[in-house]
């Protein structure tokens, strides 16, 4: 799955139109639960900010909604289709999520070892996502979710518990999940090598939810301290 992602610097071209899109800042590390608002674009082609967590269009009611968003950060590509949350939003609303990197942990034992993932080549991934247009208290609110599949390369090792990891698409194929039928999309979501992921572990304090974790440090490789031997 992926629920943590990082968004903290972007190139100085996007593909499609930026329209001046400003990236939350800090941006080292963002927890999906706290449903943050970071940048996607859609078929129009245009960069915006949209709130992480996909509210269904009848999903009307304001007292749902945190409890929806917390079950809607991701999509299963294999059955998002036919879910109700999802499925009009799989065949009409495709959308890409920025994202510099994510986060996942690997179990070895009791110990939960956080790992960041970025791309070998580029500075940036692109998830396939789905969006959807929702009416809150009188107000419209835009809202995605990002699709997961197969754990495939090196995230087979990192995240051993669920197996799962974000669809990750290449840049040239960007246009094709925002414009596609609905049948190549299904096929851009199947699990191949898209794109060549490397990944170093992180500082465990990625596991306390008390310590602000929206820094630097978040991201960068972390070896575990060697203890010291007094003679």
């Amino acid at each position: 799955m992926c629920f943590s992602y990082s968004v903290h610097q972007i190139q100085n071209k996007l593909p499609f139109d930026p329209n001046n899109l400003q990236i939350p800042i800090p941006g080292f590390f963002f927890n999906g639960f706290d449903h943050p608002k970071l940048p996607i674009c859609t078929a129009s082609e245009k960069w915006e900010l949209a709130q992480w967590g996909l509210i269904p269009s009848w999903a009307d009611n304001s007292a749902q909604k945190n409890d929806i968003q917390n079950v809607t950060l991701n999509a299963r590509s294999e059955t998002a289709f036919e879910k109700p949350a999802f499925k009009e939003a799989w065949s009409k609303r495709p959308c890409i999520v920025l994202a510099n990197g994510f986060f996942e942990w690997q179990h070895r034992g009791k110990l939960k070892i956080p790992h960041y993932i970025t791309s070998k080549t580029d500075p940036i991934l692109w998830f396939a996502g789905l969006y959807e247009d929702v009416k809150i208290n009188n107000e419209w609110q835009r809202t995605y979710t990002i699709l997961t599949t197969i754990a495939q390369g090196i995230m087979v090792d990192i995240h051993n518990t669920k197996n799962r990891m974000p669809v990750t698409l290449k840049e040239s194929h960007l246009s094709d999940w925002l414009h596609g039928s609905i049948e190549n999309r299904h096929k851009l979501c199947l699990p191949n090598e898209t794109t060549t992921l490397t990944a170093h572990p992180v500082n465990p304090l990625l596991n306390k939810n008390s310590v602000n974790r929206n820094a630097p440090w978040a991201i960068e490789s972390y070896q575990k301290p060697q203890t010291e031997i007094n003679f």
